[in-house]
């Protein structure tokens, strides 16, 4: 079977691992310090936050931008269950724009009629990696002084206009989650547009405690006060030293997961029955998906498991489910998208030979 996603571990994690196990930190320490300042700076990064998760850091950017109990959150339907849940955390209401049939990604131009005076952010997803139309968003933002969030949990070594992400919008998440590009087995990282927000993120992801100015006392516990609610959202250096050795490898990890992308395109780009998704050369995606849009995607997807080839919808739009308020009615390309979209095998185990073959499976018909 050639898998749709297998993890990448570096094989110097497990020495790394084994030496946080012997040291005296086992949880948030010097590693889980080194992580998030070396992400940040091979990213071109402000502000980095690193936490137990990306789900966490939405949370927490919602959290900071003000986002209460009977509000509204703009947001994308098409995307994992994980960017939702964190608006519903904060007693918001998920309001769901539509999607750009070409991208997956959040319509810029299905935003403005959707914003009401409940409104108090907007949360655009980069599916597969590949950039949302982050100008006109931003800008859309800026007009009615409403946060933008980047749920980039695909997007780990993504661009726009030629600048890091985190420069687009006022709060940024990547994942480290088990098949991410960088894995943390389980992990994330927001990324702040300021340093106060940074620090008011690093006082509440570890309930609220100031860590670097809170005094020993005789007693030996810790004297500091407690002013905004806090979580347990810290980091541990056990993963964290995982995460460290396969960032090293990251331009090798990136450039391959392109080179498949690419030949992905070339091979398939005169198929019948496939369309291919948006490449725009003023963006540079983190290619952690590649989804196509098929005819007659039941047959597609049995004919390539019977040629052993693994693929998925990964997510489904999230207005199907109760909890989020149910299955609306005004989302077209959402509408057309689940009906089309499948993923197929990309990582960092594909051999040319396996990306060749699922190319002439697809060639093959179904």
């Amino acid at each position: 079977m050639i898998n749709l996603f297998h993890p990448f571990i570096a094989d110097e994690a497990k020495d790394e691992v084994a030496k946080v196990l012997d040291s005296r930190f086992v949880g948030q320490g010097p590693i889980s310090v080194k992580l998030e300042k070396e992400f940040a700076e091979k990213f071109n990064y402000r502000h980095p936050v690193l936490l137990s998760s990306g789900t966490a850091g939405l949370h927490l950017a919602l959290m900071l931008a003000g986002v209460t109990p009977g509000s509204e959150t703009i947001t994308t339907a098409q995307t994992c269950t994980a960017t939702t849940h964190p608006i519903l955390q904060c007693g918001s209401k998920p309001v769901w724009g539509d999607i750009k049939y070409e991208t997956g990604n959040l319509d810029a131009d299905d935003i403005e009629h959707r914003i009401t005076d409940k409104t108090k952010a907007i949360m655009v997803v980069h599916w597969a990696g590949y950039p949302c139309d982050m100008e006109e968003i931003r800008m859309i933002g800026k007009k009615h002084n409403l946060p933008v969030i980047q749920d980039g949990a695909h997007a780990i070594g993504a661009t726009y206009q030629g600048r890091p992400l985190d420069q687009w919008s006022d709060y940024l998440m990547h994942s480290f989650q088990a098949i991410k590009t960088i894995t943390t087995i389980d992990g994330g990282i927001l990324l702040t547009s300021t340093e106060k927000k940074r620090q008011e993120a690093i006082r509440r992801r570890w309930f609220g405690i100031d860590r670097d100015n809170r005094t020993p006392s005789d007693d030996g516990y810790w004297t500091h006060e407690l002013t905004e609610v806090g979580y347990k959202y810290q980091p541990n250096d056990v993963l964290s030293a995982i995460g460290l050795a396969n960032l090293q490898y990251f331009d090798w990890l990136f450039a391959r997961r392109q080179q498949i992308c690419q030949m992905y395109r070339v091979g398939l780009r005169d198929v019948p029955g496939v369309t291919l998704l948006e490449n725009k050369s003023d963006r540079g995606s983190g290619c952690w998906l590649f989804t196509i849009h098929v005819e007659n995607r039941d047959d597609f997807f049995r004919k390539m498991t019977i040629r052993g080839i693994e693929t998925s919808v990964v997510h489904r739009r999230n207005d199907i489910y109760d909890i989020f308020g149910g299955r609306v009615h005004d989302l077209p390309n959402v509408d057309k998208w689940e009906k089309t979209n499948i993923s197929i095998p990309l990582h960092n185990k594909l051999t040319n030979a396996d990306v060749e073959y699922v190319i002439e499976s697809i060639k093959g018909g179904w």
